[in-house]
């Protein structure tokens, strides 16, 4: 691999730090030499070493092959709350409706660039024949980033769904708020005239 197909995703980046960016973003089991392949490390065992860390913290969780050689998945769980923590901790709720629109609207160029409905569609295109290595890889980059999307108002790493969950569950719980404030306010008040009679 040249240094410059190296430098055109990970910007300076370690190769653990390689295998970390495609390890938090996979979207199904794979195996340690796909991420090692995916990751541009020549070292087998910095990529085992690296996964298995992962897998220790909850990041990735390890499953059987069919060849019976252990396979590194997606912990969807540990993914989905920390992506809500980081959502609420870092934006506002019109940030996040925001994303959504943004988020949605690089979606859909995508699937105008590669003529697909669907980002199962796009993931079926890896099979296509006269498909070139770049141009391969090239999709499996955007099938990464179609999970996790960027954008450049600031907000990373986040799902388009788990935004939109979480301004809707903003949303509700600001209208349950509010009778509940307004109820503990007169009930306050009732309190305090029966304490002070007038």
């Amino acid at each position: 691999m040249t240094e410059r197909g190296l430098a055109s995703w990970s910007d300076g980046q370690t190769a653990r730090e390689r295998v970390r960016a495609i390890a938090t973003t996979l979207t199904q089991p794979r195996s340690v030499d796909w991420v090692r392949d995916e990751a541009q490390v020549s070292s087998w065992q910095t990529t085992k070493d690296e996964l298995e860390m992962l897998a220790e913290f909850g990041q990735v969780q390890i499953v059987d092959g069919d060849d019976g050689n252990p396979k590194y998945a997606p912990n969807y769980q540990q993914r989905y709350f920390t992506e809500l923590t980081e959502l609420i901790n870092d934006h506002t709720r019109e940030e996040l409706r925001e994303e959504v629109a943004t988020v949605q609207a690089q979606i859909d160029d995508w699937k105008t660039a590669f003529d697909v409905e669907s980002r199962d569609e796009l993931e079926a295109t890896l099979t296509d024949d006269g498909l070139s290595s770049d141009e391969i890889r090239e999709r499996n980059r955007i099938l990464r980033r179609w999970d996790t999307p960027r954008t450049t108002n600031g907000c990373s790493s986040m799902r388009s769904n788990s935004t939109t969950t979480l301004v809707n569950s903003i949303s509700d719980r600001e209208t349950r708020r509010t009778p509940q404030i307004r109820s503990h306010s007169s009930r306050d008040d009732r309190s305090r005239k029966s304490r002070h009679p007038r």
